[in-house]
Order: structure tokens, then C-alpha cells, then sequence
């Protein structure tokens, strides 16, 4: 039984880490050695299986995700070996469909769709339906239906993954505009963050499109990044005016920006933990609010040689955090031991 996959996307590449019970016989692995169009990364250490769990972050050129964890057996980034198997592509967004045993990755060639079973993969392009094949940004929602957002608008996979539905301009995007990250909230309903015009709401019936924007609250033109945390508070990492955060319960907002201790207004990452405290990342490096304090600590390259240009963070369930920097950062639960 698999105990961790790790999934990293950057530049033309996709690898995968398999962390798995040693006691394991057989086949090592469903995954193939190799793969013309995604790639994989083994990655073996003792430890019993733990449930599956899904924790996941999206965002910028690169982003990690982390669906099954180690639970009290921590994996340490250094004891990695990859193997990459280049796509032809940017991967800005990966999206793991457990269900179906499917990855798919948000590509500046389309949609990758990778059965993890049998090596089979599909790159869905404006001639299948997507509304544009620069994409950014992939979401699964609890339905099994794929959301695809990129250049130009979003794209639906209905859960017989036969169809594609174009939202653009019915969603109120103008050309141009870029959907840069999807979430999901607890009401079923889907968020999109768009560069230039704020964040998309289709409600949870599919139907009922809204938009948050500077009119509602300053700061909301430019979002980069949307993260739910575990209240059902939605959060917005924006270009240029820190952190926004929406309680959907009396539809208030919060801002925190560096006058309030942030490293940066410019926002690409955030992540939370099981404790209350938030992680958020920025090109110049990361910001950490301590839920035990109230208060901000920063994390640069001054202090952590490699931490910064940020484009993704998850925390995971041993309490380690890492990064998708221009390299694979990670930081222990206590914080004093970087790798």
C-alpha cells in the first residue's frame, strides 16, 4: 500500500514520488517506468500504510500535492531520488482524481489527463472543447466533474468524461482574462480567480454566476490564488494587496497586507495547517501566522538560502511544510530545520 505521493509540476516536467509500505509484494508499483508525456519518481522507505488522506495546494508555475500521508513518519525532502519525464509543456496545476486512479495536469499545451494505472494519457486541446489550451489552473470537485481554467476562460469535464462545457463569456470573463486557481467551498459552490477582474462564484446548482471584485472590497481586482481553510473561510491571495478573507457565514471580509506583518502584498500561495496557523508565499519569500501568538514571522532568502519565488505550499499531516520554489523546499513542524 502506497504511504505518500508527492506530485511536482514546473516547467516541462511532472514527477512523482511513491512512498511505500515495505512489507509490499509483487508488482512494485501500478505506475510505468516511463511515459512519453508524464513521468514518475519512486521513492521507498519503511513505514506501516496509512488512510488516505487528500491535502492539496494549486498555484503558479509549480505546485505540490500531496494525497496520501505519512501520518508520524515524517519524509525528509533529501532522502528523494526523481526521475522526470518531460511533458513538451509548462505544468502550472496538477489535480489527482483517486476515484479513477487519474492525474491530470494543467499544461500550457491543454488538459493532461494520465491514467496512473496504465500509463494511458490524453492531452485535451481546443479541438476536444476546451475553451482555450493555455491552461492554468485544474480542480475535481466532489462530484468527479474536471474544471480546467486558463487563458481565456474556464472548461467543465462532465463525470462521464465524454463532454466539454465552455464558460467564458456567459461567466462574464472578457477576453484575455487569465483563471489562475479554482476551490472549492462547502457549499458545493466553485471559486475561480482571475488576474484582472477579482473572483468567480458559480454556486453549487452550476447555474448562478457571481462576482467578487474591487467593488465589494479593495484589493479583490487582481486575485491570484483561492484557498478554503478548514472554518469554510475563503481566502484570496491577490497581486498586489495582500490577503483577503471572506466569511460566507455574514459575507464579511478581512485583509491583511504588510502593514500587518506580511512579507509581501503580492500573494501565489497559501496553505493552513491542522493547528490555525497559515502559511503564505510570495516571490520574496514566506509568511507565517502562528495561530498560538496572533503574530506574523517572515522566511526569506537571507535567512533560508532558496526560499523565494514561491509559487505553492502544503503542510503536511506530520506537520512539515514544503515549498515549490525554483527547487523543493522543506521546514520541520518546530521550524528549525530547513532542507
Amino acid at each position: 500500500s502506497i504511504a505518500l505521493t508527492l506530485l511536482v509540476q514546473g516547467a516541462g516536467s511532472v514527477a512523482r514520488a511513491l512512498a511505500a509500505d515495505s512489507r509490499r509484494t509483487g508488482a512494485e508499483s501500478a505506475m510505468p517506468q516511463t511515459d512519453a508525456a508524464a513521468g514518475a519518481s519512486r521513492l521507498r522507505r519503511p513505514g506501516p500504510a496509512v488512510p488516505d488522506r487528500e491535502l492539496e495546494t494549486r498555484g503558479g508555475e509549480a505546485a505540490l500535492y500531496l494525497p496520501q500521508l505519512l501520518g508520524d513518519h515524517p519524509l525528509e525532502a533529501r532522502q528523494m531520488t526523481w526521475t522526470n519525464f518531460s511533458t513538451g509543456n509548462d505544468v502550472r496545476d496538477v489535480a489527482v482524481d483517486a476515484r479513477r486512479n487519474v492525474v491530470w495536469a494543467a499544461t500550457s499545451g491543454g488538459a493532461l489527463r494520465w491514467d496512473a494505472g496504465t500509463g494511458a494519457h490524453y492531452l485535451y486541446t481546443t479541438s476536444d472543447g476546451l475553451e482555450s489550451a493555455d491552461a492554468y489552473a485544474v480542480l475535481i470537485d466532489h462530484s468527479g466533474e474536471v474544471w480546467i481554467g486558463g487563458n481565456d476562460g474556464i472548461s467543465q469535464l462532465a463525470s462521464n468524461g465524454k463532454s466539454w462545457t465552455r464558460h467564458g463569456r456567459q461567466a462574464g470573463l472578457p477576453a484575455g482574462e487569465v483563471v489562475t486557481s479554482i476551490a472549492e467551498d462547502r457549499s458545493g459552490s466553485l471559486w475561480f480567480a482571475t488576474l484582472y477582474q477579482g473572483a468567480l462564484r458559480l454556486a453549487a446548482d452550476r447555474q448562478t454566476w457571481s462576482r467578487l471584485s474591487g467593488r465589494e472590497h479593495p484589493g479583490l481586482d487582481g486575485v491570484r490564488k483561492i484557498a478554503v481553510d478548514g472554518a469554510g473561510r475563503v481566502w484570496f491571495g491577490t497581486r498586489e494587496s495582500g490577503v483577503v478573507r471572506l466569511n460566507p457565514v455574514d459575507n464579511t471580509f478581512d485583509t491583511v497586507t504588510m502593514a500587518d506583518g506580511l512579507l509581501a502584498n503580492d500573494v501565489a500561495a497559501m496553505a493552513f495547517d491542522g493547528a490555525g496557523n497559515i502559511w503564505v508565499g510570495s516571490y520574496g519569500g514566506a509568511s507565517r501566522y502562528s495561530a498560538s501568538t496572533g503574530k506574523w514571522s517572515t522566511f526569506t532568502s537571507a535567512r533560508t538560502a532558496g526560499l523565494y519565488g514561491i509559487a505553492d505550499i502544503v503542510v503536511a499531516v506530520d506537520g512539515s511544510t514544503w515549498f515549490a520554489t525554483g527547487i523543493i523546499m522543506q521546514v520541520s513542524r518546530d521550524l528549525r530545520s530547513w532542507i
